[in-house]
């Protein structure tokens, strides 16, 4: 029979790994929440894995939030506004 001890050990096992997880990944850019789900999860394999995932860059990180949240194309679409009006504003300066 499993003693009562062993199963705490165990949480508290899996809770540092989770906690482990979670200042691997915010010190290598990644996302520090979804990674702390992981080692609650998995444990010591999920320490295992963010050890042996590379760094991010800051632009890297951040050009993966704004693909998650969809930013991109709002960039994209602003980018052409601003590059259209700027073309628009060069024919007014010339034809002028």
């Amino acid at each position: 029979m499993i003693d009562t001890t062993y199963i705490i050990y165990m949480i508290i096992g899996w809770v540092c790994s989770a906690c482990l997880c979670a200042y691997i990944a915010s010190q290598k850019n990644r996302d520090n929440v979804g990674w702390f789900f992981s080692g609650l999860i998995f444990g010591i394999f999920a320490v295992i894995a963010i050890v042996a995932v590379p760094t991010l860059s800051k632009e890297e990180r951040k050009q993966r939030e704004r693909a998650a949240m969809g930013e991109e194309d709002l960039e994209l679409e602003e980018w052409k506004r601003k590059m259209g009006r700027s073309a628009r504003n060069e024919d007014n300066k010339r034809a002028t």
